[in-house]
């Protein structure tokens, strides 16, 4: 499993071994001579990113029984459009809106489905007999949680016989997923909602808020029963039912939990029972619904509510909190909870956990179930993680399209409490748990308690000893409440405590009513080596203050975009998450930080929205609380603007979301292949009573980008629709991703501006491996200068001709003499210049040479040694004191370099999974847990897989550790990387494995040493070698993959051999040239009576930079490839007008601005012409102008 930890290996340094031949007693014989080199380093990983695929399946083997989740393939009822003769539709008719649970066709359809699911478990059960159903699901998702009993070797093999089951879609490992671990409601401009529903007490009513989380604690104030409706039981019993009926009442209205597999590690105070023991469902609940309670936040009194307190609340505990305190729950749990909360008639659902970053979600099986709630009409709200802000770190299920995601922003809210004390300043103080409040500045004299003989005040003390003073009192060895009692009976007014180290407390100490506070172990010496017996102090009450420069700033911790799947937008929105202040276990308040404190903001808002619009679907709600979000969220430097990958379309905004009722289907626009342009179509939908007309506009944050809708105003009638046609042109646009908004403006004061988030890949190319155009020198372009453009045409070997066009920029001209193609492993059969010399043509044929991908068995004296056969000294290691999944980088540099298919690399990742990776990307490796076939172009794509699998190593599991040594023999430089008696993940008492591997210091070579392993090859295992260069596709050879293949045996030795061919190539060198900086326009105009007109051209000529665009096609087969070139004339300086050839019957001035004054001669009726140009002060000239 993941551990959050940092070690560092032993500062040993890498071994030099002097030797006179490659004998191993001639080695041993010479002493090793070690070279100072960096330590190797851990590479820290997120707590959050857990084994995947096969590797969580080793994590359920820690279990008693082993789950999946089995999927049919009939669609559940919610989206079920008819088919099946005897049973009608059950799918809504519009899009989203909420399923009638009681109809008769919904039931009936429901019943059908459970009649296939045990006809499917029949099948299941023949091929493993003592396999059986925890939990069947028809709603949002057709199918079951099956468990096995006991560890299931391997299981890759169970996946695949139970997916040829009749009747079965697809089969899902049951993955783990945890916990996404003052008042922001006026942020989020709640209360203005409020009053539009009836007050805050009625805000929210009648909706139905499921949590599904860690549970509640069920007695706390902030789910009392304050009047709320009554609502019918749930048509399936539930905790309140079935075990205690006064867990639940009309605010808290339902009650499940849903068991973890046996044998899961819980916390010694967890229980199995909705109640909440972590404080993690409490607190989410509390902000998404809770009632108003009133608290104490260091000694302030603070108002807390959440953010609808009229709604009801469902509580699904599927998380359940480990040794460690943190709350955890796999997929058997928590898409049964789905299912339950679909059925019992949730209108949101937030959903505070998921898993570690960049999860896809087509591997997800939280895609169907969230799709399917939203067809039921239910709003799916989702945290995005807590593992930023790195890019693409949003985790699933918040990487699926459907629902919303969201992010965390701050408030700005903050609690300060201070103290001021002669000869210190101004300190900051932690306020005692005790029987006092401190709501008015405390002032007096200051006393030291070592004057009455004891520093610790843990003695009693004479009666007026302190009168009115306050006593400066160290930590120490007594409770915080005989410190206040002594100082108290000796007159004390307050008590401040100075902590014994770093840090403060809150000291606990319920029966204290002396105003006590604790301030650092520093402030506490300063201010007792400074003091006299003139000294003072006053002790100010907290203050409630607001920080303008981090509200509305991103919290570090907060997952950012492009989502796994980057054709769509990921997080959805952001709301605030840090120092969240909200229920706690207990009756108590607490303060928590995450985007599992965002999330319920926004499940809370939509329930204010259902108050006010009962009638709103999922994908309604969520178009408008993106559209009606706020813009000026900063990233976390507080200056930077926020992305829409750090903050989706906006800060969330309750009151300007009540106000708006025009949607749009899909409320962002994402592209991750925009190359010249990329297009959309988005329908509009008028919800409300009222017409309201919009005017399209844009904000971009490159300005060479441009987009242009097929409308640029349009008028929406109540209920009606409409579509609109969007381009983005992103042809002069810098690569990379690219940011901006599109805005819907209105004047009427009925709704607010609507924004939609933009984010688009613009690439110059389809794929710049293959097809490019560059302007060799990239030098700026200048009229009458010849530039060079290049294309280069990689396809690689097809059977089909090749058919490659480029197209000469429309005011370039092209220097055919100049005109080369050169031409490596490609054969033309056509080529040159045509359609006046307009474009550049080649057809013909390209051959790559073959890739060499080989393993060979190889000879060396050290085969089958361990380093402590070889060195006089232990070699330096790792993991020593345990590893599991962590993963090392050694820098290589002082000693040289290795090479992996031409590639040169100077340091390397070193997995405890047993493979390394050449360079530094060691978060390739961080998932290194699941072993991959080769090649593959998942994980990282450049590495040695000597026994890849998953490895475990240390004291607690029976021993092992990685060693490492650089050695010279003879005169050849190596380094040693050994894996010492490891073993397999979870099986301490099962087989040990010593591999090492050697690589030659400044080559390729590199050599699998077999020290001592198992005869019989371990199920899930790769060997192999992988490599990817210059963009090339990922070449690998394999040895062994999950029982295929070759096993090695002990002491032999294995060299991996991989090289790119030579790649065909083709080459198009132009030369071009630019006459004029831009075009002139010609203008036409009328005069009469011998009078004077003026010529507008100043508009046309300040933006006079001639674009320029050169595109390259090629084309074989039924494949085309697109590349352009955009560049544009560089002006030098302001550009003024001259008259070329004055007019015939007239006379042309010019004016500052450049506009120009045509006077006709006195008499003259007919057509006159004059020609002008425009210069720049660099002498450049447009074309001719008439």
């Amino acid at each position: 499993m993941m551990k959050d930890v940092t070690r560092v290996m032993r500062p040993a340094a890498l071994a030099l071994a002097v030797a006179s031949s490659l004998t191993v007693s001639a080695v041993v014989a010479q002493q090793v001579q070690r070279i100072p080199l960096p330590q190797m380093e851990q590479v820290p990983t997120p707590a959050q990113v857990e084994k995947r695929a096969k590797s969580e399946l080793q994590m359920v083997r820690k279990f008693d029984v082993t789950r999946f989740i089995v999927e049919l393939d009939e669609p559940a009822a919610a989206v079920y459009k008819g088919g099946i003769a005897e049973f009608a539709a059950t799918a809504t008719a519009g899009k989203g809106d909420k399923i009638d649970l009681s109809s008769k066709a919904v039931q009936s359809y429901q019943q059908f489905l459970l009649g296939e699911q045990n006809e499917v478990l029949r099948g299941l059960q023949a091929r493993v007999s003592n396999l059986s159903v925890k939990h069947h699901m028809t709603l949002t998702f057709n199918g079951m949680v099956v468990e096995v009993p006991g560890e299931v070797e391997n299981q890759d093999e169970l996946l695949a016989a139970l997916s040829q089951v009749e009747g079965v879609k697809r089969v899902y490992p049951d993955e783990v997923y945890y916990a996404s671990t003052p008042t922001s409601m006026d942020l989020i401009n709640a209360p203005a909602v409020w009053s539009q529903l009836g007050g805050q007490a009625q805000a929210g009513r009648n909706i139905r808020v499921a949590i599904i989380d860690g549970g509640i604690d069920f007695d706390h104030p902030a789910f009392a029963d304050n009047g709320h409706p009554a609502v019918a039981r749930p048509a399936k019993p539930d905790y309140c039912d079935t075990v205690q009926p006064s867990f639940c009442n009309d605010k808290l209205i339902v009650a499940r939990w849903y068991e973890p597999a046996s044998g899961f590690e819980a916390h010694p105070d967890e229980t199995m029972d909705p109640r909440d023991h972590n404080g993690h469902g409490t607190h989410v609940a509390g902000t998404a619904a809770g009632n108003p309670v009133t608290g104490n936040l260091n000694g302030a009194a603070v108002n807390v509510v959440g953010v609808a307190p009229g709604a009801h609340v469902m509580v699904y505990k599927a998380l359940f909190s480990r040794p460690d305190g943190q709350g955890s729950g796999s997929s058997s749990q928590l898409i049964p909870a789905l299912e339950d909360a679909v059925a019992d008639g949730a209108d949101v659902i937030n959903n505070s956990w998921g898993g570690g970053p960049g999860g896809l979600p087509t591997q997800s099986p939280y895609a169907t179930a969230f799709a399917n709630a939203r067809a039921a009409g239910v709003l799916t709200v989702t945290a995005a993680g807590n593992d930023g802000p790195g890019d693409r770190t949003v985790g699933c299920p918040g990487c699926i399209e459907d629902g919303l995601t969201v992010a965390s922003s701050q408030h700005g809210r903050t609690f300060s409490a201070s103290a001021q004390i002669s000869g210190v300043g101004t300190v900051s103080y932690t306020p005692g748990a005790g029987n006092f409040a401190i709501t008015s500045p405390i002032s007096g004299n200051l006393a030291l308690a070592s004057t009455a003989g004891d520093v610790e005040a843990c003695s009693a003390i004479p009666a007026g000893t302190f009168t009115n003073r306050i006593v400066l009192v160290s930590r120490g060895n007594c409770t915080f409440e005989e410190k206040a009692a002594n100082v108290q009976a000796a007159g004390a007014r307050a008590m401040i405590v100075y902590n014994n180290e770093s840090g403060t407390i809150t000291m606990s100490m319920p029966s204290a009513t002396l105003p006590s506070v604790m301030i650092t172990q520093t402030a506490g010496q300063a201010a007792t080596s400074n003091w006299t017996a003139s000294s003072t102090a006053t002790i100010s009450p907290t203050q409630i203050s607001v920080d303008t420069d981090a509200e509305d700033a991103m919290s570090g911790f907060s997952s950012r975009g492009p989502n796994g799947d980057s054709t769509f937008l990921k997080p959805d929105i952001v709301a605030p998450g840090s120092a969240i202040f909200a229920a706690f276990p207990d009756n108590a308040l607490g303060t928590l930080s995450g985007t599992s404190m965002a999330s319920p903001h926004v499940a809370g808002a939509a329930a204010l929205l259902l108050d006010g619009r009962g009638n709103l679907n999922a994908d309604q709600l969520k178009s408008i609380l993106m559209t009606s979000t706020d813009s000026g969220v900063r990233d976390t430097d507080q200056v930077t603007p926020a992305s829409p990958f750090d903050r989706g379309a906006g800060r969330l905004n309750v009151e300007k979301a009540a106000d708006t009722f025009v949607v749009v289907d899909k409320p962002s626009f994402a592209s991750n292949a925009c190359a010249i342009n990329c297009s959309f179509s988005r329908i509009v939908t008028n919800t409300g009573n009222s017409s309201v007309s919009f005017t399209v506009a844009y904000n971009f944050d490159d300005p060479n980008m441009r987009a242009e809708a097929d409308v640029t105003t349009f008028t929406l009638a109540p209920g009606a629709s409409r579509s609109i046609d969007f381009e983005f042109d992103t042809r002069f646009t810098s690569t990379g991703w690219n940011f901006g908004e599109v805005l819907f403006n209105t004047s009427a004061s009925s709704h607010p501006t609507m924004r939609m988030p933009v984010a688009l890949l613009v690439e110059n190319s389809d794929d710049d491996a293959i097809l490019s155009v560059v302007q060799v020198g990239n030098e700026p372009i200048q009229a009458g200068v010849p530039f060079n453009v290049q294309t280069l045409v990689r396809l690689g070997t097809n059977s089909n001709p090749l058919d490659v066009k480029v197209t000469v920029p429309e005011a370039a001209t092209l220097n055919r003499s100049a005109l080369s193609f050169n031409e490596l492993r490609s054969t033309a059969t056509s080529r040159g210049a045509r359609n006046n010399d307009k474009e550049i043509y080649w057809t013909g044929t390209q051959a790559d040479e073959p890739n060499t991908t080989t393993m060979t068995t190889a000879a060396f004296s050290f085969a089958g040694q361990r380093l402590s056969d070889l060195l006089a000294e232990a070699p330096a290691s790792a993991c020593a004191d345990g590893c599991d999944d962590d993963v090392f980088n050694l820098d290589i540099s002082a000693v040289g370099s290795v090479t992996l298919a031409g590639q040169t690399y100077d340091s390397l990742a070193i997995s405890a999974n047993g493979i390394i990776g050449a360079g530094s990307n060691t978060a390739a490796l961080t998932t290194s847990a699941t072993n991959l076939d080769i090649p593959n172009e998942a994980g990282s794509n450049a590495f040695w897989a000597p026994f890849w699998s998953d490895l475990e190593m240390g004291p607690n599991v029976g021993g092992g550790q990685i060693n490492y040594a650089a050695l010279t023999v003879g005169s050849t430089d190596y380094l040693v990387v050994e894996y010492d008696d490891v073993r397999l993940y979870n099986n301490a008492t099962g087989p040990s494995f010593t591999f090492s591997v050697w690589f030659k210091i400044g080559t390729d070579e590199v050599y699998f040493n077999y020290i001592d392993i198992p005869t019989t090859a371990i199920s899930d295992l790769t060997i192999g070698a992988e490599a990817i260069n210059d963009g090339r596709q990922v070449i690998g050879i394999e040895r062994f993959y999950d029982g295929s293949g070759t096993y090695p045996s002990v002491g032999q030795l294995l060299r991996p051999i991989l090289a790119y061919g030579e790649q065909a190539v083709l080459t198009i060198d132009a030369e071009m040239e630019v006459e004029f900086i831009a075009q002139a326009p010609d203008r036409v105009v009328q005069t009469s009576d011998d009078q004077a007109v003026t010529i507008t051209l100043a508009d046309e000529l300040v933006a006079a930079n001639q674009d320029l665009l050169t595109v390259a096609n090629v084309a074989v087969g039924s494949e085309t490839y697109t590349a352009f070139l955009p560049r544009e004339v560089v002006v030098n300086g302001a550009i003024t007008v001259q008259v070329v050839d004055q007019p015939s019957n007239g006379s042309v001035d010019v004016l500052e601005n450049n506009n120009l004054v045509y006077t006709p001669n006195a008499g003259f009726d007919g057509v006159d012409t004059f020609t002008y140009e425009g210069v720049d002060e660099g002498g450049q000239k447009t074309s001719l102008g008439t």
